[in-house]
């Protein structure tokens, strides 16, 4: 990237790559930075109003959405939309409840919220709501639950499929308690159900849905790529093992 960034959004959308705000050593960014998978260049797009960090976001249909985030040393509850075509911001209805360090996902005609924390002045707590649901259409936030089967409370990976919000990894209230729990949520019957836990406990991972061709699904391969970070080629290995989900964690792939 152009600049760097930690704690902060990375959205794929059409043929772009899109990083948003985050924070690099002490100082929060509100620059956005837009990779195009055709040119394999970074170039900057339309700014933030305002320098944000640990905010979550998610695609739907044309537009990204970021929600939440520290903004001043305050967890937020603003919701951004930004659409590329038009490289503009605009500000939707807020959250509920102000949160940072979430997750966030599009399933059909809405988005959903997990989790997270919220800080004041430097003060963290644990968020009033813990499932927050947007529908578009009428741009209207709504409470889904107060708490949460899934037993971890914020840094979760996200990501969905058929129609179920899979929630990976994570930690609780102490950061240190790194987890491996596996959940997958249901919003049309609000159900929970536990999945089989990851290898290993991590936190602030990225998961995401990988379409495997028939070969794949039947037999075992191991591929090695390159990923670029911060303008440097990373080597990946990439471990597909007859399933669709990617767990990501210090720059490596687990495929389970």
């Amino acid at each position: 990237m152009i600049q760097g960034r930690a704690h902060f959004h990375l959205s794929a959308h059409d043929h772009w790559l899109v990083a948003v705000g985050g924070k690099s050593s002490h100082v929060v960014r509100n620059s956005v930075e837009k990779y195009s998978i055709q040119t394999k260049k970074w170039e900057f797009a339309a700014v933030l109003k305002q320098p944000r960090y640990s905010h979550a976001g998610s695609n739907y249909k044309h537009d990204i959405y970021v929600s939440g985030g520290v903004v001043r040393k305050n967890s937020t509850t603003d919701t951004l939309k930004f659409n590329l075509a038009t490289n503009h911001w605009v500000p939707v209805a807020q959250m509920k409840c102000p949160r940072s360090c979430h997750t966030m996902t599009a399933v059909r005609d809405r988005i959903y919220v997990f989790g997270g924390e919220t800080e004041i002045n430097g003060v963290v707590q644990n968020v009033c709501t813990a499932i927050e649901c947007y529908t578009p259409q009428c741009d209207q936030w709504h409470k889904v639950a107060q708490k949460s089967s899934f037993h971890c409370d914020k840094e979760c990976a996200i990501t969905e499929l058929a129609g179920l919000i899979y929630l990976v990894g994570g930690c609780k209230t102490n950061v240190t308690d790194h987890r491996n729990d596996v959940g997958s949520y249901n919003p049309e019957s609000d159900t929970w159900k536990v999945q089989p836990k990851l290898p290993r406990r991590l936190r602030g991972a990225a998961c995401a849905v990988l379409a495997l061709s028939e070969f794949q699904r039947q037999e075992n391969v191991t591929i090695s790529c390159n990923i670029l970070f911060d303008n440097i080629s990373v080597p990946f290995h990439l471990f597909l093992i007859s399933s669709f989900q990617v767990y990501i964690e210090n720059r490596h792939l687990y495929f389970d």
